[in-house]
């Protein structure tokens, strides 16, 4: 082969490697960019009490705000694949703030919910909707995925949160999830 060749390859390559970069950084961006739209959402829908799009082709709306000592998140409500690409999501049909029972939020391991490796039991979790509560880090279990008990309702007042485990795995065809129940605590 000659130099012309081979320059070609590098080129070919660098091309490649540059694309499957900016593919993966383009995920984690538009994941961090759309918490803006979804908070500014939020604010609006407190303001005029009503469920409100964070953006105008948008099938759901703000379900609430999760806060963990260092990070706040912008909750959408409906877990589905199209919604966990801009942030955690609540499962509809699992309780909320106004009631007692099992609020189940779902987030990806790699960009929003990447924060559940490093919490500890005992520490505090705040769950805004139609009221806040707080919250108190009861268990962290790990689990198969098809585990779904752990999103049925309950007779405590508990937040459940889950995601895909190993947090450092590459596939996207977990078989395990990393769970976080939280139990209501009296302030």
């Amino acid at each position: 082969m000659g130099t012309k060749q081979y320059r070609f390859i590098f080129i070919g390559v660098l091309l490649a490697g540059s694309v499957l970069l900016a593919n993966g950084n383009y995920i984690s961006a538009k994941a961090w960019l759309a918490q803006y739209f979804i908070e500014r959402a939020w604010h609006m829908q407190i303001k005029y009490s009503k469920p409100t799009k964070p953006w105008p082709w948008a099938d759901t709306h703000v379900s609430g705000k999760l806060d963990f000592a260092n990070l706040s998140l912008m909750v959408l409500e409906g877990t589905n694949l199209r919604n966990l690409a801009f942030g955690p999501t609540r499962l509809s049909t699992s309780a909320t703030t106004n009631e007692l029972g099992n609020i189940v939020i779902f987030g990806h391991r790699d960009t929003h919910f990447a924060k559940l490796q490093t919490l500890t039991l005992g520490e505090q979790i705040r769950f805004t909707q139609h009221i806040t509560k707080i919250y108190e880090v009861s268990e962290i279990a790990i689990v198969d995925a098809d585990a779904v008990e752990v999103t049925f309702p309950t007779q405590d007042d508990v937040i459940t949160l889950i995601t895909c485990y190993p947090f450092d795995e590459l596939s996207s065809e977990a078989e395990l999830r990393y769970i976080v129940r939280a139990h209501a605590i009296k302030v």
